[in-house]
């Protein structure tokens, strides 16, 4: 029941363990075995070292057939729980109902070169196998807190790993936000530059539709209507310039006079004086010759002298 029992945490040491175990078992009684017998012929290191610094723990208890702890030990060939049963008060030269000593039943050379030793050299070797015992579980202690300390190292970095590995996955779900946010705000503006596209192409398409609508009815008009008003225009012209010709052949009423004039004179044209412009000499000698007819229509008028008139003066009748 007792071998069953001890696993790994009773043989690393665990004194809670071993407590646990150690109230349910009952008292051994004398010439049997005990929990530090059975511990010894299993090897178990740690629960060795756990009983044997127990108080009341009687190391050198004999067992079946008078077998010490020590004896056991050194069956087991467990070299380090030789050693810490020696170390805390185990006798090596203690024999058993058979007479066997410790080294005469050691499973190993080391074992029991290390029994033959501590049985010749009495006190002085224990003391110095303690001595080694207690460097070498200092030496043990130190890599332990060494061990412990590069435990307690590699986890502050598992955690700043960790803490940098939730701090990145952070950043990224919020870059992953923001270009969510920023393709939305893409995708809505597209839609709305599409949206106002669309609407001035219907504007567009509107206004379209309206100019041709227009343009249809201006070309609905009736044909007569407008070959009447393009004949017009033509004909119009035409009366336009036969007035104008018209009026630049009839004679002014200032040339009518001057022809009369120059009629009654005899036909001839008139003479230019001296010293006066050919447009000048016209304009007197129409003067002189309205005034003459003047006079001749008259009763009891002057006649016209030939200096008045520019020509010779007609015979008396």
């Amino acid at each position: 029941m007792l071998n069953a029992n001890f696993s790994d945490e009773s043989k690393a040491g665990r004194e809670d363990l071993l407590d646990r175990l150690l109230e349910e078992l009952p008292d051994a009684a004398t010439g049997t075995d005990g929990p530090l017998h059975l511990a010894c012929f299993q090897g178990f290191v740690g629960a060795v070292d756990a009983l044997v610094r127990r108080a009341g723990t009687a190391v050198n208890a004999p067992g079946a057939l008078g077998n010490t702890p020590l004896h056991l030990a050194a069956i087991s060939g467990s070299l380090q729980a030789c050693k810490v049963v020696m170390c805390h008060g185990g006798d090596p030269r203690l024999r058993n109902v058979y007479g066997n000593a410790p080294a005469s039943l050691a499973a190993t050379a080391s074992c029991r070169q290390l029994l033959s030793n501590m049985a010749d050299g009495g006190k002085q070797a224990i003391d110095g196998l303690r001595a080694d015992m207690a460097a070498a579980a200092a030496a043990a202690q130190e890599e332990e807190q060494q061990r412990e300390q590069q435990q307690q190292e590699q986890e502050q970095r598992r955690q700043q790993e960790a803490e940098e590995t939730a701090r990145l996955a952070a950043e990224a779900a919020q870059a992953a936000q923001l270009a969510k946010e920023e393709e939305e705000r893409r995708t809505a503006q597209e839609e709305e530059e599409a949206s106002v596209a669309a609407e001035q192409e219907r504007l567009a398409a509107e206004a379209a539709a309206v100019l041709a609508a227009k343009r249809a009815a201006k070309q609905g008009k009736p044909t007569s209507s407008i070959a009447t008003s393009r004949s017009s225009k033509p004909a119009a012209g035409a009366a336009a310039r036969t007035l104008a010709g018209t009026r630049a052949t009839q004679p002014s009423p200032g040339a009518r006079a001057a022809s009369g004039a120059q009629r009654s004179a005899g036909g001839k044209p008139p003479t230019p004086q001296p010293g006066l412009p050919a447009g000048a000499s016209r304009k007197l000698t129409a003067s002189a010759a309205g005034r003459g007819s003047r006079n001749i229509s008259k009763p009891g008028a002057m006649p016209v002298s030939r200096a008045a008139t520019g020509g010779t003066a007609p015979p008396a009748v």
